[in-house]
């Protein structure tokens, strides 16, 4: 069974190529590297309609860039980009975290925990970064307002490039577990507060 039939009753065709490549972008490739379509396109046995598509939706992720007779490259990473997603992220979570805190379900602060104890022990930087974007999906959810959640999930799309170098470094994930810890402190307080000081803290 091909790839486009596998994906005929769940997922269209260049929404699964784009998340393929925007992991590979990720873990990988480096800024400014070239992205050939004929290469891509051989090694997911597509065809190169819906790898253009795929393509197009990650330059509006700022995942990729292209330009004219040169095709898709890997956009260079931005300081200036770094700190403008980290702040609006901030606000959103903060945000976020005052509206679900209050109705967060107990299973969901014991998943919290279980979170955390996972990252001290994973020393895999790929693995640990699935963990941290669990505990944010699990701690920022408001299903009632969509619009908030949707931003929310473009922002931290948009701000896994930048985090990856993060998480590479040992030192500084075991200083994002300090931060966590408090935050879970705060959660298991039921304390919306406190929750988003902490967010504004550590998430700016």
């Amino acid at each position: 069974m091909s790839i486009t039939d596998r994906l005929s009753d769940r997922r269209t065709l260049a929404v699964w190529l784009a998340d393929q490549i925007r992991e590979d972008i990720t873990q990988t490739s480096a800024p400014g590297q070239a992205l050939r379509e004929k290469e891509l396109a051989d090694r997911f046995q597509v065809s190169r309609i819906p790898l253009r598509e795929a393509l197009r939706r990650l330059e509006a992720e700022s995942y990729v860039t292209i330009q004219p007779y040169r095709g898709a490259i890997v956009t260079r990473l931005s300081a200036d980009d770094a700190v403008e997603i980290a702040e609006m992220r901030s606000a959103l979570m903060q945000l976020a975290v005052r509206q679900a805190l209050p109705r967060i379900a107990d299973a969901d602060l014991l998943r919290l925990n279980e979170l955390l104890s996972a990252m001290t022990s994973e020393p895999d930087a790929h693995r640990w970064s699935r963990l941290i974007s669990e505990f944010h999906t699990i701690l920022f959810a408001v299903p009632d307002r969509p619009i908030l959640m949707e931003h929310l999930r473009t922002l931290q799309t948009r701000s896994r490039r930048y985090h990856m170098y993060i998480y590479r470094n040992v030192h500084l994930r075991r200083l994002a577990e300090r931060c966590l810890r408090d935050l879970s402190v705060a959660c298991n307080d039921r304390d919306p507060e406190h929750a988003a000081r902490l967010v504004a803290d550590y998430f700016d």
